[in-house]
């Protein structure tokens, strides 16, 4: 789910309702201070995109 409504970060909530079933996900952390690169902690493919509330939600398998 986009932790952020529409009006609270607009850019993110345009990129995340753009996503789609059957686009593939990695959810990822940034690996923190003074350390580069990110960690992905799950990787899925999108069963399907929910865009009736004020927030992204998607199913992921």
């Amino acid at each position: 789910m986009l932790g952020w409504e529409e009006i609270a970060q607009p850019a993110q909530y345009k990129n995340a309702s753009q996503i789609k079933s059957g686009d593939k996900i990695a959810i990822k952390r940034m690996k923190g201070r003074g350390q580069t690169g990110i960690k992905i902690l799950h990787l899925g493919i999108v069963k399907g995109v929910i865009l009736d509330t004020d927030k992204v939600v998607c199913t992921i398998d």
